[in-house]
């Protein structure tokens, strides 16, 4: 009898010890769970460094708008309504308030500009479509899109188009993927008389 009592005596303290041992074992799992990341500090556009070169990707696309196919056959074709986009995504805490986007999409080969978002208008001047005093907020994704109809063409028509975003000091940020899509040629009396044929060499 006082063997077993001798025996339960030493069992106790290693009992304990191992009660100790659960209880923190149990603890560090529930203080790892349930803590909390300590927050970091929120960059805004007035605190964010100006925009360097690769810090925003462009991507770009060009599809058919709402009903815009005219005659259905899938392919672009001279007064077919579409709809360009462009896709400007911060990869970092940087920004840029006035900042410019060159579509590099002719403006030989599209008439007729509209329903256009994020941004407030456009210019045509140098030839090319650009969108200006864009806002690039840090670690955001900037959309910006326009329809506009396709020009008709006595022959086929290459439509490639590179953008570019620039800074206020026309300092190069990003340059996307080169778009190319072909616009197919109508025959010139099939025109409407009211729009320009532009007559491409071959």
């Amino acid at each position: 009898m006082r063997a077993i009592f001798n025996r339960i005596k030493l069992s106790m303290p290693m009992a304990v010890v191992i009660g100790f041992l659960f209880i923190g074992a149990l603890s560090a799992f529930v203080y790892f769970q349930f803590r909390k990341e300590p927050s970091k500090p929120i960059v805004t556009l007035e605190s964010a460094s100006p925009l360097k070169a690769k810090d925003v990707k462009i991507s770009s696309s060009l599809q058919f708008a709402k009903d815009g196919d005219t005659n259905k056959d899938g392919k672009f074709n001279g007064g077919d309504a579409v709809k360009f986009s462009f896709t400007l995504n911060n990869v970092t805490q940087n920004g840029g308030k006035f900042t410019t986007l060159d579509t590099g999409i002719p403006t030989k080969y599209i008439y007729y500009l509209r329903s256009i978002t994020g941004s407030t208008g456009y210019d045509k001047g140098s030839g090319t479509i650009k969108f200006k005093n864009i806002i690039v907020y840090p670690s955001q994704t900037q959309a910006v899109s326009f329809e506009a109809n396709l020009v008709y063409s006595t022959s086929d028509v290459d439509l490639a188009y590179t953008p570019t975003l620039t800074d206020q000091a026309n300092r190069e940020i990003a340059k996307g993927n080169t778009n190319s899509q072909f616009i197919t040629k109508v025959a010139a009396d099939a025109t409407p008389s009211q729009i320009n044929v532009i007559k491409e060499e071959n």
